[in-house]
């Protein structure tokens, strides 16, 4: 029971981000209020928005329900818990905090030099849905009187927080109500999450600046900045120019992805915009050399669009069901 507690804890951190433009173009997207403000990386996921888009009806779906079905533990867990990811779960985000980027080398990289490679100090995710409190908080009471050594329950504000420990690493969870579960591997983000209640943090800098230029309505998106200290390590003059990333994903009959490199100047915009467009034109001439999948990579390729627009290089593609269904069966072999 432990070990299914501590997996729906993980799959919870980590639905967000295996969940990966519409023509219109809204600004602002929501962004939960209980995000923390200093996030670095942040991914947010609208799960029946994409759970019933054709798209992932037709090419995800039967994938998602054969993985529940496998996995025959987690399934019951989620039933004697009365949750229903599926049908229960309304939105998830995941915040990355003091995220540390360097470069390694030589045998560290497997003989290659000036390899980017990072940590991430804090990470805090945010389940919004229906949530039965009174049998979840009496299955897991059972559950921590039965495995003292692996969770622990404790209070702050009156609200019941879940520590759990596996392979070294512990995590702490709470529900703040029937329809708001957080969690994260520091206790203080769980507390001040409790303690900020309804009020709004405010995000800072570049990822305020960049997530207001998502797409309201956007159903899946992720942005991430480059931190100060990881522009000093890294010492290149594109990585420095740059303000953050930012990744919007709509499922609708097909999958239509957008992803803009926010930069501080219009020049290297068009220098990115470039790189962008040789690696395209590099890949499209490696696909050309496999028989059997290379006609597809070679359509999925020549469908990116690449252009620039103020300081922002935007990056385009959309993905046919058609053209999935054909790369897969190149794939397959078939």
């Amino acid at each position: 029971m432990m070990h299914r507690f501590r997996t729906v804890v993980n799959c919870a951190i980590g639905l967000a981000m295996t969940l990966s433009v519409a023509p219109g173009f809204v600004r602002a997207a929501s962004v939960d209020p209980l995000t923390p403000a200093n996030a670095e990386v942040l991914v947010q996921v609208r799960v029946p928005a994409v759970l019933k888009s054709k798209f992932v009806d037709k090419h995800a779906r039967s994938q998602i329900d054969s993985f529940l079905q496998e996995k025959t533990q987690l399934t019951a867990l989620f039933q004697e818990l009365r949750f229903d990811p599926l049908q229960d779960a309304e939105s998830l985000t995941v915040a990355l905090m003091d995220v540390k980027v360097g470069r390694v080398g030589g045998a560290a990289a497997g003989g290659l030099p000036n390899l980017p490679a990072g940590e991430v100090g804090a990470t805090f995710a945010i389940l919004r849905g229906r949530f039965d409190l009174e049998q979840i908080h009496t299955v897991l009471g059972r559950v921590a009187r039965d495995n003292p050594d692996t969770i622990h329950i404790s209070r702050h504000q009156g609200k019941r927080i879940y520590e759990t420990k596996q392979d070294e690493k512990t995590s702490y969870v709470a529900f703040l109500d029937a329809r708001t579960l957080v969690a994260g591997d520091k206790r203080e983000l769980v507390t001040a999450a409790i303690d900020q209640g309804s009020s709004k943090a405010e995000l800072r800098g570049s990822m305020k600046t960049i997530v207001s230029k998502i797409g309201k309505d956007c159903p899946a998106w992720a942005a991430f900045v480059i931190p100060a200290q990881a522009k000093k390590n890294l010492q290149a003059p594109a990585i420095a120019a740059i303000q953050g990333v930012t990744v919007e994903l709509h499922p609708t009959d097909d999958l239509a992805v957008d992803l803009r490199i926010h930069t501080t100047n219009r020049q290297m915009a068009m220098r990115l915009q470039g790189a962008v467009a040789q690696a395209r034109a590099m890949g499209m001439a490696m696909a050309n050399q496999q028989p059997n999948i290379g006609p597809a990579l070679t359509e999925l390729l020549s469908r990116i669009r690449v252009r620039v627009q103020n300081q922002t290089v935007q990056v385009r593609l959309v993905i046919t069901s058609e053209l999935l269904d054909k790369l897969q069966q190149a794939a397959s072999g078939n």
